[in-house]
């Protein structure tokens, strides 16, 4: 029987970690931004949105209980 392999070498990360943004910038280069950052935005929205609004609802409940701001014990105190 052979050995096993050994396990590759760790990956660099392929995620940047600072993002250099010249200025000033030219209209153009805003527009040509701006652009392909709209559609993804809409993209994401469009596949997301209601994941996204289940969390920010459920991380709006947690902090306010975490504040005891939480008004649904039906106790009448505020």
């Amino acid at each position: 029987m052979s050995e096993p392999a050994s396990p590759p070498p760790s990956a660099p990360s392929i995620w940047a970690t600072h993002v250099l943004i010249p200025i000033p910038w030219t209209p153009e280069q805003v527009l040509a931004v701006l652009e392909p950052l709209d559609e993804l935005r809409e993209t994401v929205v469009s596949l997301c949105a209601g994941q996204v609004q289940d969390l920010l609802r459920e991380q709006q409940r947690v902090d306010h209980a975490a504040a005891g701001d939480d008004h649904s014990s039906g106790d009448g105190s505020f």
